[in-house]
């Protein structure tokens, strides 16, 4: 994690995570749908605010990873820079404006994994297929990045019992990891978590469910202090080292006589496969990021 209030160039790999907006009067806030009522910070740190204006004046986007690092795109002649602006580690609430008494947690602690995911779902987004094939789509360059380290074995495990296929999931400032499911085993118990959500919980996933997108957001643990570690995407001019040729063998091997035949291609893998978690379930995709 950088330095607070210390603005540098953000790798492109890097530009991921949970999404506010800011005015030039200091609002912050989260907002579902462009047009629909916006979730507001409820006292925003003050340096937070100074030092996100001083990189974007007129306001915008900014991002928070998985770190907790505040990143933004800004205007750079007619092109935007990646810059990391500073740190947002206070816990804050989400409340609609005018409403106080309906806020919601950021992080949410009374929470065991397989919950239902009490407060906004928004965060970085990656991908897995198996407990050691985990990746990090780029939206810009449409690469994948493989996930080296940071998502322990236990939470991949609980994302692939609820989603045996695999499938996206979201990591939030705090390190809690969520995702989203579209069955669940018992629909008595999940109507009774979900009665008991905050009111506007229950309207986003509502919203949602309008827009056809009918899937419910859960909890399944929390990375803790482990960083992620993500590596670059393979070239097709780059040499296979020692481990690649080892994998490439073993896959080999294992298409021996006795291998089982396969009439069909397995994309099980393919990016265009993994609608589980569209954007727009976090919040509207904007062209650029300066709002």
């Amino acid at each position: 994690m950088s330095d607070t209030g210390s603005s540098h160039k953000v790798p492109e790999e890097h530009y991921r995570g949970f999404t506010l907006h800011l005015n030039p009067d200091g609002d912050v806030w989260w907002q579902q749908y462009n047009g629909e009522q916006r979730l507001y910070v409820k006292e925003p740190p003050q340096s937070f605010v100074e030092s996100v204006l001083e990189e974007k004046p007129r306001g915008g986007r900014v991002r928070i990873t998985e770190d907790n690092d505040v990143i933004a795109k800004v205007e750079d002649g007619d092109d935007y820079e990646r810059v990391h602006i500073t740190t947002l580690e206070e816990v804050q609430e989400l409340y609609p404006g005018g409403d106080e008494e309906f806020a919601i947690d950021l992080h949410p602690t009374d929470v065991e994994v397989g919950d239902l995911w009490p407060s906004v779902y928004d965060g970085s987004r990656f991908s897995l297929t198996s407990t050691d094939r985990i990746w990090w789509h780029n939206s810009e360059t449409k690469r994948r990045h493989r996930v080296s380290d940071g998502i322990p074995n236990e939470i991949a495990q609980a994302i692939l019992s609820r989603k045996r296929q695999g499938g996206s999931f979201r990591i939030t400032p705090w390190g809690d990891v969520i995702t989203l499911i579209s069955a669940v085993p018992n629909p008595g118990e999940v109507k009774e978590q979900f009665a008991e959500l905050p009111r506007v919980v229950q309207n986003i996933i509502q919203l949602r469910n309008d827009r056809g997108l009918e899937m419910l957001p859960i909890y399944v643990g929390n990375i803790g202090d482990r960083r992620v570690e993500i590596e670059e995407p393979r070239n097709l001019t780059d040499e296979l080292d020692e481990s690649a040729w080892d994998d490439i063998e073993d896959w080999i091997d294992s298409l021996g006589p006795t291998a089982a035949a396969s009439d069909g291609i397995d994309e099980t893998e393919s990016e265009s496969d993994l609608d589980d978690d569209p954007e727009e379930w976090a919040t509207d995709t904007l062209e650029g990021d300066n709002v």
